[in-house]
């Protein structure tokens, strides 16, 4: 038992540290290619950081619920990360198409979750319904895997339309402050050229 215990614990902290890495290693893909798309490398920090609260807040609900940090619970956390991520990069990159074409920023906000937060909402729901038949499951394992698994695309679904938009505001707000141009209006009509 107690080589059993050692090992689980090696392991779920190797867990958190690769969920930390992985959380690292999202953020600077993510301000380089704002870099290089919009010379917004900030972006990429505002883009990433509902998804660290996401791991967070699943963390919160496995030890509200009584569900053990174990090496297979720390795993499905990560799903929290593979799914917070492209929730967010969505929202962002329709933000930026929304703040070019509107001078307002709530029509700006209201444009970006309108045509992304339903979508979104949309993907949510179908994919918590999925695991979470894993619930009603008899097996103990099989039941916390469900609950973790909702509890993480539940919160990716909330950071994403909830707390990004209000950090993006936030971010907006800031610019427009400082005086600064938006972005080129001719760019974004030839990349929608480009892309249809």
């Amino acid at each position: 038992e107690i080589i059993s215990s050692v090992i689980i614990q090696s392991l779920s902290d190797s867990q958190v540290r690769s969920l930390f890495i992985t959380l690292i290693a999202a953020m600077l893909l993510l301000v380089v290619n704002f870099w290089f798309e919009s010379r917004r490398p900030f972006l990429g920090v505002i883009t990433i950081l509902p998804v660290a609260l996401v791991v967070l807040w699943t963390f919160g609900m496995m030890a509200a619920t009584g569900i053990p940090f174990n090496p297979v619970t720390a795993t499905l956390s990560a799903l929290a990360i593979g799914i917070g991520v492209p929730f967010t990069i969505h929202v962002t990159h329709r933000f930026q198409e929304d703040r070019v074409r509107f001078d307002d920023l709530d029509e700006e906000i209201r444009s970006t979750a309108r045509h992304t937060g339903g979508a979104l909402a949309g993907s949510a729901f179908t994919t918590m319904a999925g695991f979470g038949v894993l619930i009603t499951s008899s097996l103990k394992p099989f039941a916390q895997m469900g609950q973790v698994t909702v509890y993480a695309i539940g919160f990716s679904l909330i950071a994403s339309v909830i707390v990004l938009p209000s950090l993006l505001s936030l971010w907006d707000g800031w610019h427009r402050r400082r005086g600064e141009a938006i972005l080129d209006r001719a760019a974004l009509e030839a990349t929608e050229l480009v892309q249809s």
